[in-house]
């Protein structure tokens, strides 16, 4: 692959300073709403670049014919903190490390450590340096061609904070010799992973979390750097801060210490913002801007370093949220990259906060990362080159793939269209490609227990081996066997160890291993990947029209009956009333399926005698609808002190009947439709409630409150059970 350079090169250092010069102008002469609402642009200028591909077949001709430019990974670092307590195993049922890899696989393209880089990550006990769990990090990101940002080399902490600092190293006492401890402890790392680590938080902190500082002296915040620097001279080194993108918050403070740090001779090239937004502090343009903009006047580059929202907030709540704090990273001529702190909630440091809930199903903000990054911000084309032509374009910076059809086979060149090759010609020869990697199509479950993952080439059968796939659900399911389908060779079929149902979330990833196309293409790495339900796989709700009753004079709140459904495969239903409801005369419990009386002063039975529902019932895929008469029975009074607001419940019932009254009454009966006399009881003073355990065969009753001045008479629908 040969390269040209066209006539507008920009050169790349003057060209940060201009945008960083022209954004200070921008912003003092426009609101930082206007500001915000150009991110736009000034993304088009700082993140895209101009390029051009010219394509040669084997034998050094023009190439004519159909060509495709997809985005692998943007340079622009998305990235995700993470650890990993195991490293590479063989499991039959999918590990939740298993599940985070294939899930940033799929989501980031850059990773920092949670944990398991602090020095209470690798010598907490002061036993000598461990750095098993760190290494499965380092590992995993080079499998994967991410970079790894290590956090953090030290942390000044809290008193009896043994996380941020070990206790063992406070306990030392003298000043010089924990100032030797630290010294040992960054030189040692830093040089450890010289040229693979390339960007360390050296101080995490300092203007909080300084307990240590406080104790031995605070030339630990500028000497730390000093130290790193001599173990690695060409390490990005960062220094790192909470509570500085609020105005309220410490943006001044933090400007003022990482100069003073420069000034007593700290080698900081970088500035990291933690960015933890708060349900009490979402983030606020205005406010972020101008902070950002404080901290941006030191001059270095800034980083976002462990972006979170709120946890009680909706999930378009901070979907929204991150729409924000995303826009401006992108588009902040001094901000090189943002950084998220938290996979998911089931390992999230503050409850609600993960990009995907416990059970691995991806939030709203989750799908939006997905289109900004993937969609919004990503450049993909398909384009009919016509011989001796140079394909001209703008892209986002980042790894890109062309696919070329030379002859009857699809090849591939892999391109860096970075940064620093903006206005670079691409020469790509035929010679120099490798065949079109085998790719993911879909994956859908056609039984319960079996799958099949459909492919864009036809698979060689000998290349498969069921340890490269992983299979996500709730249950835990392994893969029992994996076949190419008869008829098919474009597609594999799993059968599983255990029926998965059809409600979960399922995903589906490969990574890397021996899977190949019968050309002898190998198979591209995929994260989770969702399984698609066959339609026929979920039946639908049984339930049928239901016909209740309701005294005309009912109080409100009372249970008018309960829409009774069964779903096939067990799912829990979701019931909604979709019509009739006028004047929200009822209302209705979504999860039970128990229709209520919400407002029974709309209730007239001359007018309305009854009232009849549609009434939804879901089981999440599949909607049935039905329909709920709802008749206002007549209420009977004699006597001159007729009891009004009588609530009589449930009705119709099977046993169990309870009575509310208004007015008081010593004396219940039951009659027959025919007048006969089936039940009394008679009370020793007046009572207003009372609940009866009826043994009556199912049929329409009149039932009779009474007391010397006053007779009440309701009726009452009983039905067996």
């Amino acid at each position: 692959m040969n390269t040209k350079i066209l006539s507008k090169t920009r050169v790349l250092g003057t060209l940060w300073l201009f945008f960083v010069l022209l954004f200070a102008h921008q912003v003092q002469s426009q609101s930082t709403e206007e500001w915000y609402d150009q991110a736009q642009e000034r993304i088009d200028t700082l993140r895209r670049g101009e390029f051009g591909i010219e394509i040669y077949d084997i034998n050094g001709q023009a190439y004519t014919g159909e060509v495709k430019v997809r985005m692998a990974k943007h340079e622009y670092p998305f990235g995700m903190s993470f650890d990993f307590y195991e490293g590479d195993i063989d499991t039959d049922v999918p590990t939740e490390t298993q599940w985070m890899k294939a899930a940033m696989y799929k989501y980031f393209n850059y990773g920092v450590s949670g944990n398991s880089f602090k020095w209470s990550g690798i010598d907490p006990y002061g036993n000598g340096p461990d750095y098993t769990n760190f290494d499965h990090a380092v590992e995993w990101t080079q499998s994967v061609g991410w970079e790894l940002r290590a956090h953090t080399l030290l942390w000044g902490g809290a008193e009896g904070d043994n996380h941020a600092m070990p206790q063992w190293v406070t306990n030392l006492g003298a000043a010089q010799a924990v100032y030797d401890e630290c010294e040992d402890r960054i030189k040692r790392e830093v040089t450890k992973y010289k040229g693979v680590i390339k960007e360390y938080d050296v101080i995490n902190e300092p203007l909080h979390a300084t307990y240590t500082q406080e104790l031995y002296g605070d030339s630990l915040n500028w000497k730390s750097f000093i130290w790193a620097r001599e173990a690695d001279p060409d390490a990005e080194l960062y220094v790192n801060d909470y509570n500085v993108e609020f105005g309220w918050g410490d943006a001044d403070e933090y400007v003022t210490l990482i100069n003073d740090m420069i000034d007593k001779g700290a080698p900081v090239t970088g500035v990291g913002l933690q960015a933890h937004f708060w349900d009490c502090c979402r983030p606020d343009i205005n406010d972020f801007v101008t902070q950002v903009n404080k901290i941006a006047e030191v001059g270095l580059p800034m980083r976002l370093t462990e972006y979170d929202y709120g946890g009680d907030l909706t999930e378009a709540q901070q979907a929204e949220d991150f729409i924000k704090v995303a826009t401006v990273a992108f588009s902040h001529p001094s901000i090189n990259g943002m950084i998220s702190w938290g996979l998911s909630d089931a390992g999230a440091w503050r409850e609600n906060t993960g990009f995907f809930t416990a059970d691995h199903t991806p939030k709203l903000a989750a799908d939006t990362l997905l289109y900004l990054t993937q969609e919004l911000w990503a450049t993909n084309f398909d384009y009919i080159l016509g011989g001796a032509e140079t394909i001209n374009f703008d892209a986002y910076y980042g790894d890109y793939r062309v696919e070329v059809k030379f002859g009857e086979k699809w090849k591939e060149f892999n391109i860096p269209l970075k940064k620093v090759n903006d206005g670079a010609v691409y020469e790509l020869h035929e010679g120099d490609a490798e065949l079109k990697a085998l790719e993911f199509v879909q994956a859908s479950l056609v039984d319960l227990n079996v799958l099949e993952v459909t492919f864009d080439q036809s698979i060689d059968s000998g290349t498969l081996d069921k340890a490269d796939f992983r299979v996500f659900a709730d249950n835990g399911v392994g893969i029992n066997r994996v076949t190419v389908k008869e008829g098919d060779p474009t597609v594999l079929v799993f059968e599983l160890d255990k029926q998965v149902s059809i409600f979960d979330y399922a995903t589906l990833s490969y990574f890397p291993g021996t899977l190949a196309a019968e050309t002898g293409a190998t198979a591209r790495a995929f994260g989770i990947e969702k399984i698609q339900i066959d339609s026929e796989l979920n039946k639908v709700p049984e339930v049928e029209n239901h016909t209740f009753h309701l005294a005309e004079n009912a109080l409100g709140g009372v249970v008018v009956g309960t829409v009774s459904a069964i779903d096939p495969e067990g799912a829990a239903l979701s019931y909604k009333i979709t019509a009739g409801n006028h004047l929200a005369i009822f209302g209705m419990n979504q999860e039970s399926g128990e229709i209520l009386l919400n407002n029974p002063f709309q209730l007239d039975r001359e007018e309305t005698p009854v009232h009849e529902l549609t009434v939804q019932v879901s089981d999440g895929m599949n909607v049935v609808s039905v329909l709920v008469a709802i008749y206002l029975d007549k209420v009977l009074s004699v006597g001159t002190h007729a009891a009004r607001g009588t609530l009589i419940y449930p009705n119709p019932t099977t046993n169990t009947l309870n009575i509310r009254s208004n007015d008081s009454f010593d004396q219940v009966s039951i009659f027959d439709l025919g007048g006969q006399l089936l039940y009394k009881e008679t009370y020793g003073g007046l009572i207003q409630d009372t609940s009866l355990e009826l043994d009556l065969d199912e049929g329409i009753y009149l039932l009779k409150l009474s007391n010397k001045t006053m007779i009440n008479v309701s009726r009452v629908i009983v039905r067996s059970n």
